[in-house]
C-alpha cells in the first residue's frame, strides 16, 4: 500500500516540475536588447524650396505677349509639403521598409519613433538601427544632389559656323557643341551667357536686363474751366530671362531638363501725338492750344521677343544646342540666316 502511494506522489512531484519549467521563458524567448538614438535628419526635413520666373511674363503680358502655359509668374509654385507632414512622410517611411513588424506602431514590440527638433529619437535593436542608417544615407544621395547648369545664348549662322562636334553634330537627334569652337566665336556673337548650381529637381530661375517706361495711354481729367490728360506709364523689361529644371536620371549620365527661355528687345518706341488736344475751358466751344511741357502724346514701343520652352533629355557634361530661330523674322531681314540659338551644358555634382 506505501508503495503505490510513493509512486504516485513522485508522479505528481515530477508533473508540477515539468509544468514549472513551462512557465518560465526560455533563453531564446526573452527580447533582444534595445537602444535609443538619436538622427539627425533636419537635412531631409528641410525641402529645396523653388524659385520660379515672376518678372519678365508680368512684363510681356502687358505688352500683349502671351509668356506661354505654365511659365514666369501666372502659376503659383506647387505648395510645399508642412513640416509636419515630412515628418509623418519619413517615420512612415522607416516603419513601413525597415522590419516593419517590430514597430509598436505596427503592432510589434520593440521599436518606436518620435521628432524632437527635426531629429529622430528612435528606440531599436542593434540590428535595426544599423538598416535604418543605410536607409537614411541613401535618402540624400539623389534629394541633396547638386547640379550645375550653364546657358549660352550665340547669334550665328548655322551653315556659316560649324558649332557641331566632328562626326557627332548632325548624326542624332541632339546636336553637340564643340565647346571651343564656340569659345572662338566673335564678341558679338556671344547674346549673353548664364550659369547656376542648384539641386536636382530644383526649380530656379535667373534675370538680367534694363527696364524701359512708356506712356502707353493718356486719361482725358475733365473738372469745371478745365482738362488735362493723366498718362498711363507702363515697362518694359529688355533682356534675357531663363527658368530651368535639371534632375538627374538614376543612370547617372544624363538628365531631363525642363528650361524656358525668354530673350527680349526694346527698339525706338514711335510716338502718336494728339495734334487735335486742347486744354481750356469747357464751356466754350473752341479750347485753347495744349499748355507747353503738357503731355499730349503716347508712345509705341516696338519690342523683340523670342521664347524657348522645351523639356528634354541630355547628357552630362556636354554642351547641347536646345534650338535657335532667326532673332527678327521679318521681310526687311531677308537673307540673314543668323538665328539666336540657345546651348545648354549641365553637370552632376
Amino acid at each position: 500500500m506505501t508503495r503505490p502511494i510513493l509512486i504516485a506522489s513522485t508522479m505528481i512531484t515530477m508533473l508540477f516540475a515539468v509544468m514549472a519549467l513551462g512557465q518560465q521563458p526560455a533563453a531564446n524567448d526573452q527580447p533582444p536588447p534595445v537602444t535609443t538614438l538619436l538622427y539627425d535628419t533636419r537635412g531631409l526635413l528641410q525641402p529645396a524650396r523653388n524659385y520660379p520666373s515672376s518678372v519678365l511674363g508680368a512684363v510681356t503680358e502687358r505688352v500683349g505677349v502671351s509668356p506661354g502655359p505654365n511659365v514666369f509668374g501666372p502659376n503659383p509654385e506647387p505648395p510645399q509639403p508642412a513640416g509636419q507632414e515630412r515628418v509623418d512622410a519619413l517615420i512612415k517611411l522607416i516603419e513601413e521598409t525597415v522590419d516593419n513588424d517590430t514597430w509598436k506602431d505596427n503592432g510589434g514590440a520593440t521599436g518606436a519613433i518620435r521628432e524632437f527638433g527635426g531629429n529622430l529619437v528612435i528606440t531599436q535593436t542593434a540590428e535595426t538601427h544599423a538598416k535604418i542608417r543605410d536607409l537614411l544615407a541613401k535618402l540624400p544621395d539623389q534629394q541633396a544632389r547638386l547640379v550645375r547648369v550653364r546657358i549660352d545664348w550665340i547669334v550665328a549662322d548655322p551653315n556659316q559656323v560649324r558649332l557641331d562636334v566632328a562626326g557627332e553634330g548632325s548624326a542624332g537627334a541632339l546636336r553637340q557643341v564643340d565647346r571651343a569652337a564656340l569659345q572662338k566665336l566673335p564678341a558679338e556673337a556671344l547674346r549673353a551667357a548664364a550659369e547656376t548650381t542648384c539641386f536636382t529637381g530644383q526649380t530656379v530661375s535667373l534675370s538680367s536686363g534694363r527696364i524701359q517706361s512708356y506712356v502707353s495711354d493718356l486719361n482725358p481729367i475733365v473738372a469745371q474751366d478745365a482738362a488735362e490728360f493723366d498718362p498711363s506709364v507702363n515697362t518694359f523689361r529688355a533682356g534675357a530671362e531663363l527658368q530651368v529644371t535639371p534632375t538627374i536620371q538614376t543612370d547617372g549620365k544624363s538628365a531631363v531638363v525642363d528650361l524656358h527661355s525668354v530673350v527680349s528687345d526694346w527698339d525706338e518706341s514711335t510716338p502718336y501725338e494728339f495734334h487735335g488736344a486742347t486744354l481750356g475751358p469747357t464751356t466754350q466751344s473752341a479750347g485753347a492750344p495744349a499748355k507747353p511741357g503738357a503731355v499730349n502724346q503716347i508712345q509705341r514701343p516696338r519690342p523683340m521677343i523670342q521664347q524657348l520652352h522645351t523639356t528634354l533629355r541630355v547628357p552630362l557634361g556636354k554642351p547641347i544646342i536646345v534650338g535657335g530661330m532667326t532673332l527678327e523674322p521679318s521681310a526687311s531681314r531677308v537673307g540673314d540666316r543668323s538665328q539666336l540659338m540657345l546651348v545648354v551644358e549641365v553637370s552632376g555634382g
